[in-house]
């Protein structure tokens, strides 16, 4: 299993709640859907940055390019509902 720090922003206008343990999106970075599962997460208010820790769940895929300052956008399928970059 392996964990990677990141700061986080959800946009409010397209969410409900602010996700906590468990959530499963997608990181968006280079067009590549990257599966993560969000393990911690401090978030109190959207449209503001927050720590979170994700795991990376799929052995197989490629998650080289989630290193240090590396931007990217939090997608629910098709809807892009946030954005970060990695710590």
């Amino acid at each position: 299993m392996k964990l990677i720090e990141v700061k986080v922003l959800f946009y409010s206008d397209k969410l409900n709640h602010l996700p906590k343990y468990d959530y499963r999106p997608h990181l968006i970075v280079n067009g590549a859907y990257l599966g993560v599962r969000f393990t911690e997460c401090d978030l109190t208010e959207f449209d503001k940055y927050g720590s979170a820790i994700v795991e990376l769940l799929y052995d197989g895929v490629d998650y080289s390019n989630l290193v240090a300052n590396t931007e990217f956008e939090i997608a629910e399928g098709a809807t892009i509902v946030g954005k970060g970059i990695v710590i």
